[in-house]
């Protein structure tokens, strides 16, 4: 086999995993709520996933811990946080039309090394790739980029798909991305999520029996409407 030939393949088989499109992997169901009412937003896909950062980490006490005491007590897991590079691309539409080597320079620019590299120098790759990622509408990068901020600033929960987990609860911490000349019609955004660890509270009324100071610590007891005494 040819090199030129070699190279193909192998740029396909790069593409096809930078590329990766999966209809469970995305922001669904952004909710959030509104005058007591519970809204949802439009789940987001990216057409694109680059990568994805997983970060559990275990918050410990410092202090010494006594032999055989549950160290559940002594330890305890933080929210997750996962780190997100996703990608969105412009189809061509009435007098607007993206090229393969556009994307080609975007992209690898984007993502740099040998990766950044292989997807540069084998266009067929990211032509078919671009022909995965086209998408109806005049402008799906503003498009996506307007929801991922509507997300974001209604601090909505939503459950997170990933190629590895299923995380609930999840909320928007961060959004960035960056726009110059060659990603004009592109758009590599990087979106930081963090875990909201919700919990059911109750209120619990206490004797005053069971109270050693009840005048301070009990719960305020109406007492009807009360006249001052002037002394």
């Amino acid at each position: 086999m040819s090199n030129a030939a070699t190279g193909i393949l192998q740029g396909l088989q790069v593409g096809n995993g930078l590329i990766h499109i999966s209809p469970k992997r995305g922001f669904f169901d952004p909710t959030l709520t509104a005058n007591g009412k519970q809204v949802v937003l439009p789940d987001i896909i990216a057409q694109a996933t680059f990568e994805e950062h997983h970060i559990d980490r275990m918050e410990i006490t410092r202090h010494p811990v006594e032999q055989g005491a549950a160290i559940s007590d002594h330890a305890f897991a933080e929210p997750s946080i996962v780190h997100l590079r996703l990608g969105w691309s412009n189809s061509s539409s009435q007098g607007q039309l993206a090229s393969a080597a556009d994307i080609a320079r975007s992209w690898g620019a984007t993502l740099g090394g040998t990766a950044g590299q292989v997807i540069g120098a084998v266009s067929g790759a990211v032509q078919a790739g671009y022909n995965l990622l086209s998408v109806s509408g005049q402008d799906a990068v503003n498009e996506a980029y307007q929801n991922l901020l509507i997300m974001y600033y209604s601090r909505a929960l939503f459950t997170l798909y990933t190629a590895k987990r299923v995380y609930s609860n999840m909320i928007c911490k961060m959004v960035a991305t960056e726009t110059d000349w060659e990603r004009a019609n592109s758009m590599v955004v990087v979106v930081e999520c963090e875990q909201i660890i919700l919990v059911n509270t109750k209120t619990v009324a206490l004797d005053l029996k069971t109270q050693s100071n009840p005048a301070s610590t009990a719960s305020p007891i109406s007492a009807g409407t009360q006249q001052a005494i002037q002394r």
